[in-house]
């Protein structure tokens, strides 16, 4: 385990702690409550400590691994602990069907809002990591690398077909002149005629 700091803690200190949030290899520090429908919230640093940036959620934190506060030992990113033949790259940082409308998909390419059938495997995965016993300075870069292989093996979406009305118009024009007649004059005779009992208005003479 990594030597941690409590607070309170100084100015540079919480500038270095958010720019690590920001920046660093490590996946960052999130909110330990529950934010329904929506991503835990990245933690803020301040000098009595962690917040959580949702004005309705009191969650706190007094405690940070003493080398997110000092930027020379940052972790390095995964590709630089592991041997070039791997070439992992970071992630895409744009996805066909990324909504790039919350923070984590503006980093990641993805998030639980456009993607949350992938962003439920990677809770799985955050998990996994942080069970399996390798060294916090890690988690994030390995996080990476392994969300980058799922995504490589993910089909591309799909491309949305024709719609009803156009399938149809391509159908009827595919017609030649007299197979349109002979359609017409099918929906003539299947016109409904008056209802049995049913009497007919007669119009008054012009």
């Amino acid at each position: 385990m990594t030597d941690k700091i409590r607070t309170p803690w100084t100015s540079e200190q919480v500038q270095a702690l958010n720019d690590f949030q920001q920046r660093g290899a490590m996946h960052p520090f999130t909110c330990g409550r529950e934010h329904p429908g929506q991503q835990s919230p990245t933690l803020d640093a301040t000098h009595a400590g962690w917040i959580c940036p949702d004005p309705m959620c009191t969650y706190e934190q007094d405690w940070a691994h003493a080398f997110m506060a000092d930027p020379a030992a940052w972790p390095k990113p995964w590709q630089q602990l592991t041997a070039p033949s791997l070439e992992i790259q970071p992630y895409p940082q744009t996805a066909p069907n990324a909504c790039r409308t919350t923070q984590h998909c503006a980093a990641h390419g993805w998030c639980r809002r456009c993607n949350p059938a992938f962003a439920a495997t990677m809770s799985k995965v955050n998990i996994a990591v942080q069970r399996s016993g390798v060294g916090e300075e890690h988690w994030g870069p390995l996080y990476e690398a392994i969300g980058k292989a799922l995504r490589d093996d993910q089909p591309a979406p799909a491309p949305a077909g024709p719609g009803l009305r156009a399938r149809k118009r391509a159908e009827w024009a595919a017609l030649t002149p007299d197979e349109q007649a002979a359609r017409l004059a099918e929906l003539d005779q299947d016109e409904p005629g008056p209802v049995a009992g049913e009497t007919t208005k007669e119009q008054p003479d012009a």
